[in-house]
């Protein structure tokens, strides 16, 4: 069964070196224990042809969408550097897309420090560099999708019918005390979730998707948590008169249903597949990995021991993505 995975990410030295700067500048703590730095994030600045490339053909894997490891142009506080930075991991991202044609495409980074220069950047990235997509990391210096500077964004990424990857990032510090000494709770097991999904709900009640509702979203994780509390979103919402707003005019079920995807990255019990095709539709669940953070063996695992049907398991792995992305 053809397989398109996508969230894929890889990095420089440089973008290693630029991760550990930010996180410092978050003052996020390190929780990157060693085992996971040797066996796992060692390998996303590692040649393709080391150990991705056998990786996805021993694991049947037809095609990658690369993407600049976190947190790309999102890490500068400076927008002039922040644009350059856009333009210089775009540019290798494609270099290492062609090394292997047939077998990736790409999401971009975009420099939405400086939104004019960031819509410049999209349309290179699809135009020139064909780019299927872009994938932000985040907030841009704690500015977040729904605020109207980056309206025209949107309507660029509607105009080229491309979706916007929101991947998830750090929250401010102040957030981080609200988890005390519990260090393990930050990141992938608990506060990446957190900050991801209300990231993606300031976009829902900020009426994005109702200013551009031909706009798509893209959750990995299965979706950080959201297709799991849509009927308590809206009953939530409602009592407190949210439409008296005049932001949306629908429940955010509609726009969540409507508007966005959540791919299967990371790990999870496989029982919760059924639950994001329930919530969702079949036709909005993309395949991911989060290589090489997990790996591919379990992106797939997860889906292969799930009740998922033989159809859906097409509509999952490569229908969907073709589909959406035009591959």
């Amino acid at each position: 069964m053809k397989k398109i995975a996508i969230e894929e990410h890889f990095s420089t030295k440089e973008m290693l070196v630029q991760m550990k700067e930010w996180e410092k500048k978050m003052a996020f703590p390190d929780i990157m224990g060693k085992k996971f730095v040797e066996t796992k994030l060692s390998l996303s600045d590692k040649p393709f042809g080391e150990h991705r490339i056998p990786s996805m053909d021993s694991n049947g894997i037809d095609m990658q969408i690369i993407s600049a490891m976190w947190p790309a142009a999102q890490g500068f506080d400076n927008a002039v550097k922040a644009v350059e930075a856009a333009k210089l991991y775009n540019d290798i991202t494609a270099s290492l897309a062609s090394e292997y044609p047939g077998r990736f495409r790409a999401f971009g980074t975009l420099p939405l420090q400086d939104p004019a220069a960031a819509v410049m950047e999209l349309e290179r990235c699809v135009k020139e560099l064909g780019f299927v997509g872009v994938m932000i990391q985040g907030h841009s210096n704690f500015e977040y999708l729904d605020e109207m500077q980056f309206d025209d964004v949107w309507a660029s990424l509607e105009e080229l019918d491309v979706p916007l990857y929101l991947h998830v990032g750090h929250p401010a510090a102040d957030q981080i005390e609200a988890y005390g000494d519990y260090t393990e709770m930050l990141g992938p097991a608990w506060n990446w979730a957190a900050e991801g999904t209300t990231h993606a709900l300031r976009i829902v009640f900020g009426g994005v998707f109702e200013r551009h509702p031909g706009a798509k979203l893209i959750l990995g994780h299965l979706g950080e948590t959201l297709p799991y509390l849509l009927r308590r979103i809206d009953e939530g919402s409602d009592k407190t008169d949210y439409l008296s707003k005049g932001r949306i005019t629908r429940e955010p079920s509609f726009y969540i249903k409507r508007n966005l995807y959540v791919s299967t990255s990371g790990e999870y019990n496989p029982e919760t597949l059924r639950c994001a095709i329930s919530a969702m539709g079949i036709d909005h669940i993309l395949f991911g990995c989060d290589y090489p953070l997990s790996s591919m063996e379990t992106g797939i695992s997860c889906i292969e021991e799930s009740d998922a049907t033989d159809e859906e398991k097409e509509m999952i792995y490569h229908k969907n993505a073709e589909r959406l992305f035009r591959v």
